[in-house]
């Protein structure tokens, strides 16, 4: 069994990341997810998610890719 690894805040998921998502799920048999935490994006970005964790990771399930 493949897994696959992606990373990213998803913060408003949109077709650029559907398609990410669509890609990584044909790189193996497996699909795993990480969501940045709050305290990451706004380390790396200097700002805050619009969304929070929770909210993110319900549209990411809601995509039925992950």
């Amino acid at each position: 069994m493949k897994k696959v690894l992606v990373f990213g805040v998803f913060d408003g998921v949109h077709e650029g990341h559907l398609s990410f998502l669509w890609e990584a799920r044909t790189c193996g048999d497996y699909l795993v997810v990480a969501v940045a935490k709050d305290e990451a994006v706004e380390r790396l970005k200097g700002r805050r998610p619009l969304k929070d964790l929770e909210q993110r990771t319900k549209d990411l399930e809601q995509t039925r890719l992950v």
